[in-house]
Formats: structure tokens, sequence, C-alpha cells
């Protein structure tokens, strides 16, 4: 996709303040080779810091492989710095930029890895790849950050990535009469289980988040698009909208979903584990979570599928900053490499969730193992092959919570109906994307 506005604009339109790498530094050599000679020279720094971004457990887990890196080499010492959720982190960075107080490494939720793309704020890590033999197609392609500004690079790498996928009841499938070895695999298997699983005011046969994340796996799975080719527009105008909104709408006509408040997340994993609900449509993150806490028989299964199977792409990815020294570059690209590593990839998706960013985990034999005892891992790996990547915008954070406003409408207010509600997205989308 061709620039389509100065980084200058962008921020300035986005009410941002990002800033372009500094202008005094010498000009960056674009010959791999050539880069690739320099950085092998650079003694690293001895100290760095490093921006994430995960609370709770899963931020001990971030901090848990700090130490694993720490532990294995005492040249470098990595410094994890909590920044809260991924728009308050988003919002530091751009301060951070600014006053030039910068980690050398951070975190970054995919949907605002553009504004950085698009300003050269990003270190290009070709070079890092090419001296160490690392293969960027070892990387799922559908987890990579797509370049809208820079044709050639690579600017991140994934890191804590999740796909939304399908947590099913067994125990609760066995007692209405339903095969337990079976999750719906369409659209209309779904509303059955859901309306059979369901027992009027006690429980819902299913659930999703109440937000925009699942409307994408929606939209996908009935042939849409989020966001045009042009990047002009909406991509749903087709039905396929108007067909995605309705999944929540025909179910609580007959009260076998449970909508939740607005990004109500725990809330929705609470209700599954507490066996209020017994199908979930929700993240690959909690896997962990309900292997360790389920107190029932559960299992994991890819999205029911109507047009064609489609999952959206969710978590953040790990970049060096550009205007970092580059002794500290070297040393944010020792931490890099080893967090891309697929042991410790293997390490993070046991005790998270979050799914396994590499082609090469699969020969892992501790991913071998842990396949064998949780298959529900696997499926998780498997559902990757229809992993879509769709916050490839730069102004798509902006869209969502224009979306999710006129989502809220739907479902809560009844203010419009689903085909009024896309024209609303498109002309949102028109307004904002210009």
């Amino acid at each position: 996709m061709k620039k389509l506005v100065s980084s200058l604009a962008i921020a300035t339109m986005l009410g941002t303040t990002l800033v372009g790498c500094s202008s005094d530094q010498p000009a960056a050599d674009t010959s791999s080779a050539n880069n690739t000679a320099q950085i092998t020279t650079v003694e690293p720094a001895s100290e760095i810091e490093f921006w994430y971004c995960l609370g709770g457990d899963l931020g001990k887990e971030v901090e848990n492989l700090v130490s694993r890196f720490n532990e294995s080499q005492d040249k470098i010492k990595v410094t994890p710095v909590f920044q809260g959720t991924y728009s308050e982190a988003n919002g530091k960075l751009q301060q951070a930029l600014v006053s030039k107080t910068q980690p050398a490494i951070t975190m970054v939720d995919r949907g605002y890895y553009y504004l950085y793309e698009s300003t050269n704020n990003f270190e290009d890590l070709t070079p890092y790849m090419d001296r160490d033999g690392i293969d960027v197609n070892d990387f799922f392609e559908g987890l990579m950050p797509i370049n809208l500004y820079n044709n050639d690079g690579v600017y991140a790498l994934p890191f804590n990535r999740s796909t939304v996928i399908m947590y099913y009841n067994k125990d609760m499938f066995a007692e209405v009469g339903l095969d337990p070895e079976k999750a719906p695999t369409t659209w209309d298997e779904l509303f059955h289980y859901a309306k059979k699983l369901s027992i009027p005011g006690k429980r819902w046969g299913f659930t999703t988040m109440t937000e925009v994340w699942p409307l994408k796996a929606f939209i996908g799975q009935a042939g849409g698009d989020i966001i045009n080719t042009e990047g002009t527009d909406i991509g749903f105008k087709d039905g396929s909208g108007a067909e995605a909104l309705n999944v929540w709408l025909t179910m609580m006509a007959d009260d076998s979903i449970k909508v939740n408040a607005a990004n109500a997340f725990g809330q929705t994993s609470q209700d599954f584990l507490q066996q209020q609900v017994g199908i979930m449509m929700g993240s690959t993150a909690e896997l962990a979570n309900f292997i360790n806490n389920a107190e029932f028989e559960f299992n994991t299964a890819f999205l029911p599928v109507k047009e064609r199977a489609s999952s959206p792409t969710g978590g953040a990815n790990l970049a060096i900053l550009a205007n970092s020294t580059p002794e500290e570059k070297a040393a944010a690209w020792e931490f890099l490499k080893f967090a891309t590593e697929p042991e410790q990839i293997f390490e993070f998706t046991k005790n998270t969730g979050y799914v396994p960013t590499r082609k090469s985990c699969a020969e892992l034999p501790a991913f071998q193992e842990l396949w064998a005892k949780h298959p529900q891992y696997k499926i998780a790996f498997d559902h990757l092959e229809f992993a879509e990547d769709t916050a490839n915008h730069i102004k798509w954070a902006e869209l969502k919570n224009e979306m999710w406003s006129i989502m809220q409408a739907v479902l809560f207010d009844g203010k419009y109906t689903p085909e009024e509600a896309v024209e609303e997205m498109s002309k949102a989308a028109q307004r904002v994307l210009k």
C-alpha cells in the first residue's frame, strides 16, 4: 500500500506527539550487508529497559522471561518496566519519544504499530536476523506486522499474540445429549447448540466478548473484510456486516447468549469457569487459566464457518527503538532474539495460552509433549492457519472506537438495525480513514 499522508500529517490528525527519528543522526545505510557488518562490531550495552503492558499473571510471565534472560548470561541486564494497558503504554511511548527517554525495546499493540512504522521510530531488524541466521518466514504470516510505509524491512516481531478460538464444556454437552467430541462447525449448528444448552434464567448456551474483536471474526466468516482494499471504507457492506451483528441478535431473541457489559473480558471467562455458559468464543490467552482452574472437562475448537474460516489476531509485538544508541540496540536485539526462540516461546505459551509465533515450534519435543497432554493447545496452534491480522491501517484504533460505539447502540439500545449500523460504520470509516 502506498504511503497515504506524510508522517507529520498523521501525527497532527491523530492528535499525537509522534516524532520521526532525530534529524541529527547520520542517514541510515539501507544495504543489509553493510548494516550487518556495522552491527557485528558493536558491543552491547550492559543495561537496558524493556517496556511491557501485561498485568496480573500474564505480566508475571513476562517478568519470568526477563529473569531467564538475565540469568542466561552476565553481560546484559534487562529491566522490565510495566506501562499499563496497551493504550496507556502507547501514550507513554509517544511522550518518551518527544523527551528522548524511550526504552531500548518495547511491546507495542499490533493496532498501534503503524503509528511508529510511519515515522521510522522502529529499528529494522533485518541486519540482525541476517547475521544470526533467523528466517523471517519461520514466523506465521498472519501474525507478522505488515509494512504500510516501508516496502522492505522487519520492524517488529510477534510476541504475545493470540487468536479467537472456541471453548466448550464437554460435560455440559453430554448432559443435553450433544456429542462432547464434536463442536459446532457452522453458524446454524452454533445457534442449535446454544439453544439446546440453555436453561432459562439459569444458563446460557453461548457467550463471547462484547466488543469489536469477535465482530471482526464473524465478519470474516461471513466473507467480509474490516477495511476495503483501498483503505477508504469498511469492507463489509456486502451483507457480511449485517449478518455478523445478527449472530448476537439471533441468540438474544431466544435468550441463548449471555451478553455481558462492554469489554467485560474477565466476566466472560468467569462465566465459562462457573459453568453459566456452555460455549465461549474467546482469546487463546485464556487457555492456561482454564486448564489450571476448570473443574469440568472442556475442549477447544476452530471457530464456526459461514462462508470461510477466519479468526482475527490480537496481542502485541516486540520492537527496538531506532533512536537508541547502537549499543542499546545490540543489547535489545539479544533480548528480543532470546524472547522469540522456540524454547522461550514454549514456556510463555504453556503458562499463558498465547499462541506459538514460529512454525519451528512444532518441531520442539516440549511442544509435542504439551500437545499430547493438553490437545487444546494443539488446536489453538493449528487454528493459526486461519489467522488474519485485520488491524492493517494507521487509523484502525480510531475506527475501532467508532465501530464499538455503533455496535453498543445495536446490542444495548436497539437504536439501529444491523443494516443501519453498517451504514453508520461506513460513514464513520469514510470520515476517519480519509
